[in-house]
């Protein structure tokens, strides 16, 4: 039997780069003065991106009237473009994030997009033309600090370019499910295999989301430079929403659920397996019968005593500067159903987990042919960590699966319960 598995968060997957077709500003034609470039006619495939990006002003070509549609974008030349398609000029004639931008912000990440270092000013004297836009991608964790120290003049791969637009969509349009990348990655590209170590999720992802996509025959080839026209196409699908074509997979064989997202539109979970569906669906149909407040977002279902201790546990997790100190826990129970793992907190409160209890006796008959075994070792679990004991953890395994239960002294106990391997 497989092992359990931890849950990793990761909210950045992979460093990412931003791209950018700026040059030097010493080496282009300001957007102003163009309204051609001699080896960009009307019938090229990206006219009418580069010369918008051109019109809005981030794009820019070279000084001797060509634009260079074929050469490869650097990596300080994608954050560049990727950084100011998302940004508008003001009556003041000051370049700042686009209203329309910000409005897709949940509340909490306002003022990371408002931080007062963020500039789209090419670097002054004695730094780098690129440097604000490296600062802001950093602040933002689109790239990592110094991921691409010595780099930023070399040529931007398509599985980089990738990663970047991943963590910066998220901002906008909230994070993707592992497990459905997992899927679609596959489905969608030829040469998965070809990928850098996770590089295969966040190119899928960036694809389901319908800025980047594979080219003919169905191969990303991510190891391969990506153009300056490509990059002008993806800087132009970022500005415009509707230009964006979402990639599909069927899902017809696949378990999953259309599940809420705080802050954003319904997004699709993935299952490890049917089984995991199924006590899903239960769990969530008996939501309406629970003596108190429930909630579910992302694979997760969440019960609390009132509303008003939901919204207090929504402010813990996302406005970390304000709850860093609250150590209150505020839940009555969570399960969590991502990976192959039934992950589930439970308050050690009394009257917390006496709720806690009723909806676990439900998730333990859907899961256990004889739950009282395993009831018995949570309550035990459960009793040492009200009375403030030791960190107890029992580690059982019960019909086939592995049952980790773990005393915190934080107020809650940790349950862990391996998933069945579809037959």
């Amino acid at each position: 039997m497989k092992k359990l598995l931890k849950k990793m968060v990761s909210f950045a997957v992979i460093g990412g780069l931003l791209l950018s077709t700026a040059l030097c500003p010493a080496q282009v034609t300001r957007a102003a003065a163009v309204s051609s470039f001699k080896d960009v006619p009307k019938t090229h495939w990206a006219y009418t991106t580069i010369m918008e990006g051109v019109e809005k002003g981030y794009l820019e070509g070279f000084s001797n009237g060509t634009f260079k549609p074929n050469d490869s974008v650097t990596v300080a030349q994608f954050l560049k473009m990727v950084l100011l398609s998302m940004t508008e000029v003001d009556s003041s004639g000051k370049r700042t994030w686009a209203a329309s931008k910000l409005a897709l912000l949940p509340d909490w990440n306002l003022s990371a997009f408002k931080d007062s270092s963020i500039s789209f000013a090419a670097g002054g004297k004695g730094q780098a033309w690129y440097e604000n836009y490296v600062h802001t991608a950093e602040t933002l964790s689109i790239i990592q600090a110094q991921q691409y120290d010595e780099r930023f003049n070399t040529p931007l791969t398509r599985q980089e370019a990738a990663a970047i637009l991943e963590n910066l969509d998220s901002y906008f349009y909230g994070t993707l499910d592992q497990a459905y990348a997992e899927k679609a990655a596959p489905v969608l590209f030829k040469d998965v295999t070809k990928f850098g170590r996770g590089y295969d999720l966040v190119a899928a992802k960036v694809a389901l989301r319908g800025i980047m996509a594979g080219g003919a025959g169905g191969y990303f080839n991510p190891k391969q430079a990506i153009s300056r026209a490509e990059a002008a196409k993806i800087t132009y699908v970022l500005a415009h929403p509707e230009a964006r074509n979402p990639q599909k997979i069927d899902m017809t064989n696949i378990p999953y659920a259309m599940v809420d997202s705080p802050g954003y539109s319904q997004t699709v979970h993935v299952f490890a397996n049917w089984e995991m569906k199924k006590v899903y669906d239960s769990l969530k149909g008996a939501q309406k019968s629970y003596p108190g407040y429930t909630q579910g977002s992302y694979g997760e279902l969440d019960y609390y005593k009132s509303r008003e201790e939901a919204e207090k546990h929504l402010e813990k997790q996302y406005y970390f500067d304000k709850t860093i100190f609250d150590n209150t826990i505020y839940f009555d129970i969570v399960f969590g159903f991502d990976g192959n793992v039934y992950n589930i907190t439970l308050s050690s409160d009394v009257e917390s987990s006496a709720r806690g209890q009723e909806v676990l006796d439900l998730f333990l008959k859907k899961t256990f042919n004889n739950p009282s075994p395993v009831k018995e070792k949570i309550l035990m679990v459960l009793q040492t960590e009200q009375k403030g004991g030791s960190l107890t953890t029992s580690d059982k395994v019960y019909e086939g699966r592995q049952v980790v239960i773990s005393a915190t002294r934080h107020g809650f106990i940790s349950i862990g319960i391996s998933v069945y391997q579809d037959k």
